[in-house]
C-alpha cells in the first residue's frame, strides 16, 4: 500500500470521526505488518487535524539531494583513477569532498571497478585472464595429480589467493624453514 494511499484512507476515517486508535487497530486488522506504524497514524491525524499537512503526497523537502552518485561526480572518479590507479577510497573522498560510502559507491557499483593489488580493475575477467585461470588450474592438476586426497592438503599452503606448494621434509626444523 503506497503512502498516499493510506494517509488518504486516515484522512477519510478522521472527517467521519473515527479517532486514531480506531483508524490504527482498522489498518492493522487488514494489512498486519504493512499497515503505517500507530505513531504515523496519530501524526497524519494531527497534522491534517493541525493543518500543517494538506496534501496527500509527501512535501518536497531542502538540502542535499539523496544520492551524490551523479554523472558528474562518476565522471571525476573516473577521471582520477585513470591518472591514478593506485589512488584509494579514502583519497578520492579527499579529493571530491563527498562521503567515503558515496566514493565507495561510484566505484563499486557505477564504475563497476574493484581493488586488487592496489589497482583499479574491472569485476569482470577478460578472455585472456580466464585463459589464464584454465591454464594455471590444468598445471595445477598435473603438478598434483601424483598425490592421494590425503597427502595433498598437508603440501599445499593458500594466502589471499596465492598458492604455495610445500614439500614435507620429515623433520620439523626442516620444515619450518
Amino acid at each position: 500500500m503506497k503512502k498516499e494511499n493510506y494517509r488518504f484512507f486516515i484522512e477519510t476515517m478522521r472527517r467521519n470521526g473515527t479517532k486514531p486508535t480506531e483508524i490504527y487497530q482498522f489498518l492493522y486488522q487488514a494489512w498486519q505488518d504493512n499497515a503505517p506504524s500507530q505513531a504515523t497514524v496519530y501524526r497524519i491525524c494531527t497534522g491534517f487535524e493541525s493543518g500543517s499537512r494538506e496534501a496527500f503526497s509527501d512535501d518536497g523537502r531542502s538540502g542535499r539531494p539523496i544520492s551524490v552518485c551523479i554523472a558528474e561526480n562518476v565522471n571525476a572518479v573516473n577521471k582520477i583513477i585513470k591518472k591514478d590507479p593506485r589512488v584509494t577510497l579514502r583519497e578520492l573522498k579527499d579529493q571530491l569532498g563527498i562521503s567515503f560510502g558515496s566514493v565507495h559507491s561510484i566505484v563499486s557499483v557505477n564504475l563497476q571497478l574493484t581493488s586488487m593489488s592496489s589497482r583499479w580493475v574491472p569485476h569482470s575477467l577478460t578472455v585472456e585472464q580466464k585463459q589464464q585461470r584454465v591454464l594455471v588450474a590444468q598445471n595445477w592438476l598435473q603438478i598434483f595429480s601424483g598425490y592421494d586426497a590425503v597427502e595433498l592438503p598437508n603440501c599445499l599452503v593458500v594466502i589471499d589467493e596465492n598458492y604455495f606448494y610445500h614439500r614435507i621434509l620429515g623433520r620439523k626444523m626442516s620444515n619450518r624453514a
